[in-house]
């Protein structure tokens, strides 16, 4: 089939409160998008709504990849699979005993979460490990097979199957899978040595739980999706997001999808790197604020940060490579509120999609943060969703009166713009964890913002945080969906081996480092035809004594003397660049080697400004300051800015997906290569 009769690139992102479509033709290099509410009850029936209302022709797709919070929302919302557990005997209980950090220190009524699976449903095991990989205790098969029986009588759902020291020696894990099989056709079955084959009981534990709680939903949702769009017309196999910013086939990411828990926002920080590099900026500091979160996260020479652990909520971690990304509960429809001591909060809960801000007059009576925009001007109730959805301004005046301007005492537009305030205080909140808490000086950084509501507030954050520069992409709204189509196939594999790097000889790093690039290789070659392909191969390292490690990469192309003293040498100016300090006194540690294969796919162009456009207000508008000033601004129409136009703020830019606000001095200006909107940002004064 020709580029030109299958031209067209599909990106898909669930959102919370809605799902977004990014279509790219191949042939006359446009992107168009569309917006549809999410729909809860059915994820599917949103995605279906939003192929429709776009008028999308399967049968002319060439890709489609797809990004769900399916995965997140099931261990968020405890509507995931009735898991059973099987360890080591003495060891059900690693899952309720956590780790004895707290979430909230001075709280005495603060209370551990529930572990996704109960302690009746945690089963353990006679058979044991040493920490060398050596047998101790034999598997009791006998005992196994009566625990599976156990297990039939309570109902079990799928089954999770984690040992002691298996990440050395898997093969008690792996003969208890295949009795389980025998036992017990047709059983979800997650193991963690396929899963996670790496040191830290609880969080393998952890991980392997998640995985097998949302095995069967996501089962069931991704190859019946996959049957539907097939049925439409897609001829070509559908690919999902994963958490660390690759995308897989349906049958891979169906096998082990713990990896597609918290891939939402991934495609956008894949989309900021790619955007990054055709503007010639390396250093950004990424924002997306949607309707439900704020998520934030950090691209570095051209690399988003990464990391190998995450939590689907407090207290539940799961271990596998992912973007860095911090999340937090203020988004659009984010709700406001007076507590009991008379001061205002925003979010963590949300309107969500059903019933949404009290502006979308869908049955929802929360002042929300979309509702505070509402009332002082920045968003036209005429034109949200390019006009799709009518707001009322009354409705969110009512809800913010309600619940806030009352309670404090204040005025309706008071109270919008305190929950404005707030809201952005929590937003830069998590700015700085990702930036100075982590040794990186935001003003060394250009902030990208995207999602619904980011462009609204993206000028105050920087200036907040003294970022310089701020860049908002062609259809801002859709943006994690448009990266999405940016992103690369990708396998990661891991193999823990804790040793002293002074007591491991080259031969043995050798084994271990040729054994993972074989998996990963081989991995790759099973789903990936094309020639563009690469291996990135790092190591976890620490000091002797510390608990946790820091990731560097592994020079060349195999292990040598010198291989070994380049990582030490890196290691330690990372732990300097990190945490202040380094030891070069102190022996190190390799606790993990990783090997990741990635196929390079072919990247959609950025949307063409037109060059011939009006430039011309489409009309004015009255917009409330945060000094409590009420100005009369211009509004344009982006789509109508030609390349290469600008004009200092204060306006307002509005387009179908997003709304942007450009402040008083601050600059901004039309990208030639990208579209991008490009806003130097004035210095903070009191406007």
């Amino acid at each position: 089939m020709t580029t030109r009769q299958k031209p067209l690139q599909i990106g898909i992102d669930i959102g919370g409160t809605f799902t977004d479509l990014a279509v790219f033709n191949e042939v006359d290099k446009t992107v168009s998008i569309e917006k549809s509410p999410t729909t809860p009850e059915d994820f599917s029936k949103g995605l279906f709504n939003v192929l429709d209302d776009a008028q999308v022709e399967l049968e002319r797709v060439a890709r489609f990849v797809h990004g769900t919070t399916i995965a997140t929302n099931a261990v968020i919302e405890r509507h995931g699979a009735k898991v059973g557990l099987i360890t080591t005997r003495g060891f059900r209980d690693t899952l309720e005993i956590m780790r004895i950090h707290r979430q909230y220190h001075y709280d005495l009524q603060w209370s551990k979460p529930r572990p996704l699976v109960p302690r009746h449903l945690r089963f353990g095991v006679a058979e044991r490990m040493d920490y060398r990989g050596r047998v101790v205790t034999p598997l009791d098969e006998d005992d196994l097979r009566a625990i599976v029986e156990q297990m039939k009588q309570l109902g079990v759902e799928a089954i999770a199957i984690c040992f002691l020291f298996s990440f050395m020696n898997p093969s008690h894990e792996l003969r208890a899978e295949q009795i389980v099989m025998e036992s017990w056709e047709g059983i979800p079955i997650s193991v963690s040595s396929r899963i996670l084959p790496e040191i830290r009981e609880y969080e393998r534990t952890s991980t392997v739980v998640v995985d097998a709680y949302v095995k069967p939903l996501m089962r069931d949702y991704l190859q019946g999706l996959e049957m539907d769009l097939g049925q439409r017309g897609l001829a070509v196999p559908v690919t999902i997001m994963t958490a660390g910013g690759g995308i897989l086939p349906v049958p891979q990411a169906a096998a082990v999808p713990v990896k597609s828990v918290h891939s939402g926002p991934a495609g956008g920080v894949i989309g900021t790197a790619y955007l990054g590099s055709a503007l010639g900026e390396p250093h950004l500091l990424a924002i997306d604020a949607g309707g439900t979160s704020f998520e934030v996260s950090v691209v570095n020479d051209g690399e988003p940060a990464a990391t190998t652990e995450g939590e689907v909520e407090w207290g539940i971690p799961f271990k596998v490579p992912l973007i860095d990304v911090k999340s937090i509960g203020a988004g659009g429809g984010s709700i406001a509120r007076v507590d009991l001591g008379g001061l205002m909060q925003v979010g963590p809960d949300s309107a969500g999609a059903v019933p949404g801000p009290a502006c979308y007059d869908q049955g929802g009576n929360e002042a929300t943060l979309t509702d505070a925009f509402v009332v002082t001007g920045a968003i036209d109730p005429e034109y949200f969703l390019g006009g799709k959805i009518r707001l009322s301004r009354q409705s969110a005046e009512k809800a913010i009166e309600r619940h806030v301007a009352e309670p404090m005492g204040i005025d309706v537009t008071a109270a919008a713009l305190g929950i404005i305030t707030v809201a952005q205080a929590s937003m830069t909140g998590a700015m700085r964890e990702m930036s100075t808490q982590r040794g990186y000086d935001p003003r060394d950084y250009a902030l990208v913002a995207y999602g619904g509501a980011g462009p609204l507030m993206a000028c105050d954050l920087a200036r907040e945080l003294s970022i310089a520069r701020v860049v908002v992409p062609a259809f801002p709204g859709t943006f994690c969906a448009f990266g999405a189509l940016c992103a690369d196939v990708k396998f990661d594999f891991v193999r823990s081996h804790l040793r002293k790097l002074d007591e491991i000889d080259v031969a043995t790093l050798s084994k271990l480092d040729r054994e993972l690039q074989k998996e990963a290789n081989e991995a790759l070659d099973d789903i990936f035809f094309g020639a563009n392909r690469f291996l990135q191969r790092t190591a976890d390292l620490r000091y002797v004594g510390q608990n946790y490690e820091v990731n560097v990469g592994i020079p060349g192309d195999h292990f040598t003397e010198e291989t070994v003293e380049m990582m030490v040498g890196a290691f330690n100016d990372e732990h300097r660049r990190r945490f202040g300090h380094r030891k070069t006194d102190e022996p190190i540690e390799l606790v993990s080697l990783r090997a990741t294969a990635f196929g390079t796919t072919n990247k959609p162009n950025f949307p063409s400004a037109d060059r011939s456009g009006s430039a011309k207000p489409k009309g004015h508008r009255s917009l409330t300051t945060s000094a409590a000033r009420t100005i009369e601004v211009d509004v344009y129409e982006r789509r109508s800015l030609p390349s290469g136009w600008s004009r200092v703020g204060p306006l307002i830019i509005e387009e179908p997906d997003s709304t942007i606000l450009i402040g008083s001095g601050d600059h901004c200006l039309v990208d030639d290569e990208t579209s991008s909107l490009i806003i130097e940002v004035a210095e903070s004064e009191v406007r």
